[in-house]
């Protein structure tokens, strides 16, 4: 019997499987869905759509200082009341902070990863970047939260796509406490995407901005900070977490089995078809 013909259809079986995953729903979430017991609790209180999974929160406390998340207000990390804003509800962001030699960081998985033609958004803000460290990770790899973009501040905001896209290097130089970063990333292909953050000033215009690629499929991100002196200036803040638009169509949207529903199944029904005919 000849063998090519299964062999060639495992291998198609697998790929359509892979590109029947199904798209992360879209939707939003917002730090006015939580209180702080609930953040540091790791509860997922998404109320439009569900793109998102849990919270994962990690902490390395070193024995001083203070490493936790909380909900503040960003308006607050300028010491006076008039740093970014970036709140939604009662004035109300997702913030952390850990203080001395301490690290903390949040990381959340979609509940799919992006689909060709979907774009994940968030903003994020912090002030003092020349004390400690701290920055976003947009991950892949199914909750092992493998970065394959970063943006992290030292003496400069620095983009790094880890070998993998464009425009790595210092994006942005200044320490402005007025504004923030608004981050989107368009999965274009299922190879990868492009990238685009933007510094928005107090008046919602754009003062600044950065693009690029990025390689891989994204399917999660991280906040992280650690040796901060303390004090609101040096804490990072992030809200406004979306993921719009529809998946592409793909070679899975067709009902193999009959049965009005495009599932995996379908995929199923086709080999067998397939298979059949190879006898």
């Amino acid at each position: 019997m000849n063998t090519t013909p299964r062999t060639a259809t495992a291998v198609l079986a697998a790929s359509l499987f892979a590109a029947c995953a199904p798209a992360t729903p879209p939707g939003s979430d917002d730090a006015s869905n939580y209180t702080t017991p609930d953040f540091q609790a790791g509860a997922d209180l998404e109320t439009a759509g569900d793109p998102f999974g849990a919270w994962d929160i990690f902490k390395d406390f070193q024995g001083t200082g203070f490493v936790d998340p909380e909900i503040g207000d960003s308006t607050l990390m300028d010491g006076f009341g008039f740093g970014a804003d970036i709140n939604s509800g009662a004035a109300q962001s997702f913030k952390v902070y850990a203080t001395d030699s301490n690290y903390i960081d949040v990381k959340r998985t979609f509940n799919s990863p992006l689909a060709v033609g979907q774009t994940f958004s968030i903003d994020f803000a912090s002030y003092v970047i020349s004390q400690g460290f701290k920055g976003l990770d947009i991950t892949t790899n199914a909750g092992f939260f493998n970065s394959l973009w970063n943006m992290n501040g030292s003496t400069s905001w620095n983009i790094d796509t880890k070998g993998l896209g464009t425009g790595d290097g210092t994006a942005f130089e200044f320490e402005e406490p007025d504004s923030y970063f608004h981050c989107e990333f368009t999965q274009t292909s299922e190879t990868g995407g492009t990238w685009t953050v933007q510094r928005i000033d107090p008046f919602g215009s754009v003062t600044d901005s950065a693009t690029g690629t990025y390689g891989g499929v994204i399917d999660g991100f991280k906040v992280y900070c650690g040796g901060q002196p303390g004090g609101g200036e040096t804490d990072v803040f992030f809200n406004n977490l979306e993921v719009v638009g529809e998946d592409t169509p793909s070679a899975c949207d067709a009902d193999f089995n009959g049965d009005g529903v495009l599932d995996n199944g379908d995929i199923g029904a086709f080999v067998n078809a397939f298979l059949a005919g190879c006898n």
